[in-house]
């Protein structure tokens, strides 16, 4: 397989991401809400665009059985260092989200966390989303955590150094190139709720919807402000306490989004 934007990124997204107390924050976030949207376990779980597998080991822990899937191989070889405490509930295997999925095998949820979907475009998401409508069983949900159109803390960020540019590049209809870390790039693609719901078509309905993100700063930052975990949590607790609010549906570093299997489709 052909090397990926992430598998440069691989041996470092940890560092840079996961283990930061934003990227701590924001995920615990993400957990909150997912516990609420799931059925019991153990439930079959497929979850794309898996990276470092922080993730699929927390639900694998929580008893579930997950299937975890990217188009990096070396963000998988960092994964399964982390599958090993778990490997009777985890298995995984690299898998493109452009291409047809491997298997016939039904699952209660489908699940991609962080922007990973982000990657794809409009087109490339209508297409996956009839494609997942068919890989779930009765009830099943399709669970995303996307990076939205309104991202407060970048606007402000980018903004103080006079880079008015990229402080309205999630504004944008066409992809934006990102960086992936270091030198390496790729084409994203910014989404509001509106917009999923949309490219989901008849065949979800949405049930569920929160910014990730709102008050807890994207992981940019490199000075002490975005390392200092009683900021941070303080953050998390405003967050916690007006992410609700209709004002703020779509402004978030990420939308985490729920889509139930229409049931005029079962």
């Amino acid at each position: 397989m052909s090397q990926t934007p992430f598998d440069l990124a691989a041996p470092e997204y940890d560092s840079r991401f996961t283990e930061t107390p934003a990227g701590k924050a924001q995920r615990d976030m993400v957990w909150r809400f997912l516990h609420k949207q799931l059925p019991p376990s153990p439930a079959n779980i497929l979850e794309i665009n898996c990276g470092t597998g922080e993730d699929a080991v927390h639900l694998a822990t929580a008893g579930f059985h997950v299937t975890a899937t990217d188009a990096s191989e070396n963000m998988l070889a960092e994964a399964g260092k982390k599958f090993a405490s778990v490997r009777m509930n985890v298995h995984s295997y690299v898998w493109d989200v452009r291409t047809p999925f491997i298997g016939t095998e039904k699952f209660n949820v489908i699940f991609s966390n962080f922007g990973g979907l982000n990657c794809l475009s409009p087109s490339e998401l209508r297409s996956l989303f009839k494609r997942m409508q068919s890989q779930l069983s009765e009830n099943g949900k399709l669970i995303i955590v996307v990076m939205g159109r309104n991202c407060p803390w970048e606007r402000l960020l980018f903004s103080l150094k006079g880079n008015f540019k990229q402080a309205k590049r999630r504004k944008s209809k066409n992809a934006v190139i990102a960086k992936t870390g270091g030198e390496n790039s790729l084409p994203v693609w910014y989404y509001s709720i509106e917009e999923i719901v949309e490219f989901a078509g008849d065949n979800f309905n949405l049930v569920f919807s929160r910014p990730i993100g709102l008050c807890i700063p994207p992981v940019y930052g490199k000075k002490a402000f975005w390392h200092n975990t009683m900021l941070i949590a303080l953050l998390r607790n405003i967050e916690t306490a007006i992410g609700g609010l209709k004002l703020f549906r779509n402004s978030g570093d990420h939308l985490f989004i729920t889509l139930q299997k229409n049931e005029a489709d079962q």
